[in-house]
């Protein structure tokens, strides 16, 4: 956690939403997040992958045009509940 804290704060000029969620919504190697619109889920799911430099795993979405823009292998076809508070 606290390389990842590490390279959110280095970069977080450049890639500022993403930081936000590295900081905020991270827990132990999971990241869960959540966005207003199609287009600003798009834009943190490419920015979280610049900004960690490697490939993220086991995406789950409840708008499946998210899913369209990465191969089946990199997604969760886990049936998924996800309790909020």
């Amino acid at each position: 956690m606290r390389v990842l804290k590490a390279l959110a704060d280095a970069e977080h000029q450049d890639f500022l939403e993403a930081a936000k969620i590295i900081f905020r919504d991270t827990y132990m190697d999971d990241i869960l997040a959540c966005t207003t619109s199609l287009t600003s889920a798009k834009k943190l799911q490419a920015d979280l992958s610049k900004l960690l430099r490697f490939e993220l795993l086991k995406w789950v979405s409840n708008h499946s045009s998210l899913l369209n823009d990465i191969s089946t292998s990199e997604y969760s076809f886990e049936d998924t509940n996800i309790r909020t508070q």
